[in-house]
């Protein structure tokens, strides 16, 4: 039995071109490897959308064309993300059911070449949906003494399929997982360990919800998203064929999409002297250089300075992003982030711990002297006691 396994595509308008390319290699993958089953592990959108959306009409189409190959299930994601959009994918008309699991639930399949699985789905655990369904208005402990319960049921009815192999999908964050250094989980993230998912007795598990791809155990796999969804993620972006045989897992192999890279450069330069001077300013020499820090050859780049508002006018965007290009980047993007001295000279007045030193620091921020009799006032006032002021000032 051979089965496909992807997740975290995000669908949504801004990428639509990007997400289009590598869903359509996707298809195609599926098409030349023929799989017997095919599983999405969550977060099919990045948003709740219209269903005349661009996302919407290119996940439909996705999806339909995916069931011509092979059976789908569907795994409902994190539901900032997913909402309920994602349900509707089982009113698709193809030559394979796609079937959607919007609460947990085991069923066995019949692949499209003849083998048989038996799939428990669960989705993101979430306090309502535990609270709707199992009665369970607690913690996240709770929460998760529950999936352990659960997966013990699953094993438990998976022993009546002998032969058959069982597969485990689902859509959360696992202990010891590797989250991408710009990927924020939202909400309060309820974490399950590998003990408690290896209570399922499941030959397999196929996860969705972390977007680096990662095996944790012989048999505990994150797909990963499809494409680079924020500045940063340089890992290979794919998903998994897997191939087994009987209950064995033979063949895990991962194949990358032809996805974007999106690579971050930043530097601090308010601490430069002077920005006409390029000696001492690392990342702004080696880009004119055309000498990147990393390869940033058919990249989407994007490159942040933060300077002085009087001097942003010095960085000459347009050579940089020219550098930028003739090293192959795929597009370029540089961009100032202006801050004003005030700004910098009023965080270093909020550092400093003595009145006198404040008093003078204000002044040189307005172009004036502080006056003796201030400063001498100004270390009485921190040097003698309340009352000792009080007296004096009475007097």
């Amino acid at each position: 039995m051979k089965v496909l396994a992807t997740a975290d595509w995000h669908v949504r308008d801004k990428d639509i071109h990007e997400l289009e390319k590598c869903l359509n290699f996707i298809v195609a993958a599926a098409e030349e490897e023929q799989p017997d089953l095919i599983f999405h592990c969550g977060d099919v959108f990045d948003a709740a959308i219209r269903a005349d959306s661009l996302s919407a009409k290119l996940a439909f189409r996705i999806f339909k064309e995916l069931a011509e190959i092979a059976p789908v299930v569907a795994i409902l994601g994190t539901p900032s993300h997913d909402f309920t959009t994602s349900s509707i994918l089982k009113y698709i008309n193809a030559r394979f059911k796609v079937h959607v699991a919007t609460s947990p639930e085991q069923l066995y399949f019949a692949g499209a070449h003849g083998a048989g699985v038996l799939v428990s789905m669960c989705p993101a655990p979430t306090k309502q949906h535990f609270a709707t369904d199992s009665d369970i208005k607690g913690t996240d402990s709770e929460i998760a003494q529950a999936m352990s319960l659960m997966f013990s049921g699953f094993a438990a009815q998976a022993e009546s399929y002998k032969d058959v192999p069982h597969v485990l999908a689902g859509h959360w964050n696992i202990t010891g997982s590797l989250i991408s250094e710009t990927q924020t989980l939202t909400g309060v993230d309820i974490e399950l360990s590998k003990e408690q998912m290896a209570l399922s007795n499941a030959d397999i598990c196929l996860m969705g919800h972390i977007h680096k791809t990662q095996k944790l155990e012989p048999n505990i796999f994150y797909s990963g998203s499809i494409t680079g969804l924020n500045y940063g993620e340089l890992e290979d972006k794919g998903f998994y064929i897997h191939t087994l045989e009987g209950k064995n897992l033979i063949e895990s192999k991962f194949i990358k999409t032809p996805s974007r890279k999106l690579i971050k450069l930043s530097e601090d330069l308010t601490g430069s002297q002077d920005l006409t001077d390029l000696s001492g300013i690392p990342l702004m020499e080696m880009l004119l250089a055309g000498d990147a820090p990393v390869d940033v050859k058919n990249a989407v780049v994007r490159v942040e300075f933060k300077v002085f508002q009087d001097e942003a006018a010095k960085i000459n965007l347009d050579e940089i992003k020219a550098s930028l290009m003739s090293s192959g980047a795929k597009e370029a993007d540089i961009r100032i982030i202006r801050v004003p001295r005030e700004n910098i000279r009023s965080q270093k007045i909020l550092k400093l711990t003595s009145l006198r030193d404040k008093l003078c620091e204000m002044a040189k921020l307005k172009n004036e002297i502080v006056p003796p009799s201030i400063l001498e006032k100004a270390d009485l006032l921190e040097s003698e006691k309340s009352d000792k002021i009080i007296t004096r000032i009475g007097t």
